[in-house]
């Protein structure tokens, strides 16, 4: 159950090269927009997954492997969504992004659960596998809806968008001297206007709250650096 959405079709078809290189010039030539799907009941997007292992690793390795500290591991997250794998190439910081990088880290401890979950022990699970008979074997099936939650979703767990052109930071302006000046944050809400007036049916992130509660119970103060349900806004300094 696969979706797919261009660009051109989405709230950042405003967005131009010197917001974002890859929404404003790249996808004009081969649109990179990943497809969303149903997983665990949650409509996420397929880019969640390299989030989720490969930068849900990286967390991993610093916290559990090098013992750097909780906060060291989260701002790999941080430093990359607001730097050029994030805001400064794309013009989005998204918070749904750094829920699936530090639930996969959470993941990569439960292959072995050498440790208790960072959330706390009701959540752990796994062990995934053992050593059997000089073997690695699975012994525990995954469950995704132990990672996967509305945090993951986009629409529910609200971007955020520097307050210029994140391009503008290392590219000359004067590059782009023929596009305007209005920034990201007012033409993807100027979008979420034009939709909703088209449909009828509200989109305002976040599109749900009924979870919201339970995900600032689940994440504590871990959610002041991965949540955000205040609504698309500018990236705080």
């Amino acid at each position: 159950d696969t979706h797919k959405m261009s660009v051109p079709e989405s709230i950042y078809r405003g967005l131009n090269g010197s917001e974002s290189p890859v929404q404003g010039l790249w996808a004009q030539l081969d649109d990179p927009t990943a497809q969303s799907m149903n997983v665990a009941g949650v409509r996420i997007g397929t880019d969640k997954f390299e989030h989720f292992f490969k930068e849900g690793y990286d967390y991993f390795e610093r916290f559990y492997l090098e013992q750097a500290g909780l906060q060291s591991a989260l701002d790999i997250g941080l430093g990359r969504e607001e730097g050029l794998w994030g805001s400064m190439t794309t013009g989005v910081k998204a918070f749904g992004d750094l829920s699936a990088n530090f639930n996969g880290m959470r993941f990569w401890n439960h292959i072995l659960l050498n440790n208790h979950d960072i959330l706390g022990v009701k959540y752990n699970r796994g062990p995934y596998v053992a050593c059997r008979d000089s073997a690695w074997v699975q012994v525990e099936k995954i469950d995704w809806s132990s990672y996967v939650d509305d945090s993951f979703d986009e629409g529910i767990n609200c971007s955020a968008f520097p307050d210029e052109g994140g391009a503008e930071k290392f590219i000359s302006v004067a590059t782009f001297s023929e596009y305007d000046n209005t920034n990201i944050l007012d033409k993807v809400l100027a979008e979420i206007d034009i939709l909703e007036t088209s449909t009828g049916v509200s989109h305002t992130c976040p599109i749900d709250t009924d979870n919201i509660p339970a995900l600032k119970e689940k994440y504590g103060e871990i959610g002041d650096q991965i949540l955000n349900f205040e609504g698309h806004r500018i990236i705080r300094q």
